[in-house]
């Protein structure tokens, strides 16, 4: 029989600990930021202590990492401060401080990220736009033309002027520099477009201002074609009447194509525009509110192209009866404009007769879709003519006669002076600045609003140049 063993390490007892504890972890400050404003200035940054139980920190290194920009550190040492330079608005970085120990291995890093506000932006506006210039004949110079700086942008703006030109029988040219320019070279009849472009060298948003420079006709030495259009409303076929759409009115029994008419009304009201041989285009307004036009496209029967219409003279020419205007309120328009509305801001120069009271009525002018009274109340004829004088395309002048529908001569003499034989009469201050008429469209718009009513029985144009 075997005896019994002994342990098998007998002598050696339990395992041994081995060497001493593992050092406590450094922890870094918690992590921070700041805003700063655009235009602002990031605040000097020191970092709170970092928690080191052991004593093991010997030193701290600290970078910066940029997000947006190129932000470097300027001074600092230790936990700070640390200032940076190099910052622009819109910039984003963080600056990192990292606890070293005595071999220079990291223990910890503690972070600090700033972010800069991109500075605040409104569009380019330009200033106001210089006076339009309009010239007497004979005139070849411009005054000069100053522009205004824009407001708004980044506040880094250029400026080129060019000189665009809509007619001219000569070269036109600019003079000057920088924001001030003249024209030069100018003869009669010419229209020019002096345009200041600014252009935002951040952003490059454009703004541009331009100002118009147009020299008068000469009031002799040309003549007048009278009646290049010419519309007789009474010899047209009869046409019920519409309060919206478009009237084809043709004479003949439908053999001759006259014009078509376009019916705006400024409202689902019962006002309607229709065609009465022997009487013309009739308006009936039995509604106290609202309005209806009749518009016909003068350029597009004319056929003139831009620089025809920029360089004449044309006079249209309105023949109306039966007028009744007795009621507060009751108007007739008779007008150019851009649009088939007489009164939406598309009538850009002509007349109205408004009633003032129930015996009297009010002419007016017309001014760019504003109405300026044009002298004291009068009785309402019950027949009258317009004549509208649209110069260079760019304004328009009013003479009207009463107590009958036969059109008189076009006369240049006439522009701006009085020539009514009733009893008010244009000044030189009622020539509106318009809307260019660049050829199309060109409406001539007949209107009546309230319970007016009357019949238009002739539309005539006639150009001069």
């Amino acid at each position: 029989m075997m005896p019994a063993r002994g342990p098998m390490f007998g002598g050696m007892g339990g395992l041994g600990s081995g060497g001493g504890a593992d050092p406590a972890p450094v922890t870094p400050p918690a992590a921070t930021s700041e805003a700063v404003a655009a235009d602002g200035a990031p605040s000097a940054k020191t970092f709170s202590a970092f928690t080191d139980p052991d004593g093991r920190i010997s030193n701290y290194s600290a970078a910066i990492t940029n997000a947006v920009g190129s932000t470097a550190i300027a001074t600092g040492s230790g936990l700070g401060a640390y200032t940076v330079s190099g910052y622009a608005n819109g910039n984003s970085y963080a600056i990192r401080l990292t606890a070293l120990d005595a071999d220079g291995d990291p223990l910890a890093t503690a972070v600090h990220v700033v972010d800069i506000a991109a500075a605040s932006y409104s569009a380019l506006t330009p200033a106001a736009a210089p006076a339009d210039q309009r010239l007497t004949a004979g005139t070849t110079s411009s005054s000069t033309i100053t522009w205004g700086t824009p407001t708004g942008g980044s506040g880094s703006v250029s400026l080129a002027v060019t000189l665009d030109t809509v007619h001219a029988s000569g070269t036109p040219a600019l003079s000057g520099s920088g924001s001030s320019r003249t024209v030069t070279g100018l003869s009669d009849g010419d229209v020019v477009l002096a345009r200041g472009v600014w252009t935002d060298a951040v952003t490059g948003e454009t703004v541009e201002q331009a100002v118009a420079v147009s020299v008068a006709q000469p009031t002799s030495g040309a003549a007048w074609t009278v009646g290049a259009v010419d519309i007789d409303f009474t010899a047209a076929d009869t046409l019920a009447g519409v309060n919206s759409g478009t009237l084809a009115v043709t004479t003949g029994g439908g053999a001759t194509a006259l014009c078509s008419i376009v019916v705006d009304p400024s409202s689902t009201g019962v006002h309607t525009v229709g065609v009465t041989n022997g009487t013309g285009l009739v308006f009936v307004s039995p509604s106290g509110t609202g309005r209806i036009t009749g518009a016909v496209d003068l350029a597009a029967l004319l056929s003139l192209d831009a620089e025809d219409m920029l360089s004449k003279v044309v006079c249209v020419q309105f023949a109306v009866n039966g007028v009744d205007c007795d009621a507060p309120n009751d108007v007739l328009r008779l007008a150019v404009g851009t649009g088939t509305d007489a009164g939406d801001g598309t009538a850009k120069g002509g007349h109205r007769f408004i009633r003032a009271s129930g015996t009297t009525a009010t002419p007016t002018t017309i001014l760019d879709a504003a109405n300026t009274t044009w002298g004291s109340a009068i009785s309402t004829p019950t027949e009258y003519v317009v004549s509208l004088y649209i110069i260079g395309g760019r304004e328009v002048y009013a003479d009207y006669d009463v107590g009958t529908t036969t059109l008189p001569a076009p006369s240049i003499a006439a522009l701006g002076l009085a020539r009514s034989t009733g009893t008010v009469a244009t000044a030189a201050g009622d020539a509106p600045t318009v809307v260019r008429f660049d050829g199309s469209p060109l409406y001539a718009q007949v209107s009546a609003g309230a319970t007016a009513t009357f019949n238009c029985r002739r539309v005539r144009v006639s150009t001069y140049g």
